[in-house]
């Protein structure tokens, strides 16, 4: 009666996800009549389900210590293997969504600082408004377009010569800068940050 009533109470914890509970119950169980198969069964599937909440508490510690020095990479990589342990953790997916964003964030702020210098081949400054942008980058543009040079007769001469193969690079680095337009929007949303960076 005591087996049975101590086996009960460790399939109520089990279905209420208190694996170490259950177990606990499951041997004390088993110490009292130690032959019942089905008793060994629900105690080493307790056990499995601690081994692997375990596991997936040690995935979440390392991830969340990836996330606190900046490494959201190496955080989603582990909350990803976490979630593969304990599919149901909304917890660890919550984390995880978190993680991600703030690794979509981080490439953001990477891809603004490589644009950073491309203010500098427009020749203004960081604060520049969209106005400005865009002045500046017709006036580089025409400045160094292919089209108006006079040395320029045909694409292979343009080629063979190494001052204008000097202006056709700089027409494509302020082609390149033109993009400081496109993400100026972002710009000051994320200035703060990439200054950080």
């Amino acid at each position: 009666q005591r087996v049975r009533g101590l086996q009960r109470e460790g399939e109520r914890l089990q279905a209420a996800g208190q694996w170490n509970a259950a177990a606990a119950k499951f041997a004390e169980a088993l110490a009292l009549d130690p032959d019942d198969p089905r008793l060994m069964e629900e105690q080493t599937e307790a056990l499995s389900h601690t081994e692997q909440k375990d596991r997936a508490r040690f995935l979440v510690e390392q991830a969340e210590a990836a996330v606190a020095h900046g490494k959201y990479a190496a955080a989603v990589e582990l909350f990803d293997q976490a979630i593969a342990v304990a599919p149901g953790d909304e917890r660890i997916q919550a984390e995880e969504r978190d993680a991600r964003a703030k690794l979509e964030t981080q490439r953001k702020l990477q891809q603004l600082a490589a644009a950073a210098d491309l203010y500098a081949a427009l020749g203004v400054g960081r604060s520049a408004d969209g106005r400005a942008l865009k002045k500046a980058y017709r006036k580089m543009a025409l400045q160094n377009h292919p089209d108006k040079q006079a040395s320029l007769s045909a694409a292979g001469a343009a080629r063979a010569d190494p001052c204008t193969e000097h202006r056709l690079e700089d027409f494509e680095r302020v082609s390149e800068a033109s993009r400081v337009a496109v993400v100026h929007g972002v710009h000051y949303a994320l200035v703060t940050r990439l200054e950080q960076v």
